[in-house]
């Protein structure tokens, strides 16, 4: 079903709308809770290369973006690039959102489990 989505969000809305970029993204975070992680890397360094361009750096849907590559880096065992992302996020978060924001909070999470292993 999101392949389907994302066919006709692309083919009506385009590439760059907010709604394909977002149906980009969830198909990605499916792929990588199967597994693809190949697939999952590809669409969200998209993802997050399309948000950088359209909203800017410190735009929330941006930093998630980054958030959730960096996940699929993990998942493909690349702690460094992982790493390197979660530090990023959660500079921005806090900037951005503050300490206690819950996005925050988990972008501080994922670093330390990250830490741990």
């Amino acid at each position: 079903m999101e392949e389907d989505v994302l066919a006709r969000r692309r083919r009506i809305l385009g590439e760059d709308h907010p709604d394909t970029i977002l149906a980009v993204a969830n198909l990605a975070v499916t792929l990588r809770s199967q597994g693809d992680y190949a697939a999952a890397r590809v669409m969200e360094e998209d993802v997050l290369a399309r948000r950088r361009r359209i909203l800017g750096e410190d735009h929330p849907d941006t930093i998630r973006a980054a958030a959730n590559l960096a996940a699929t880096l993990r998942g493909q065992g690349d702690q460094l690039a992982s790493r390197a992302l979660l530090d990023d996020t959660l500079a921005r978060y806090r900037r951005v959102l503050g300490d206690d924001h819950p996005e925050t909070i988990r972008a501080r999470t994922a670093l330390a489990d990250l830490n741990e292993r």
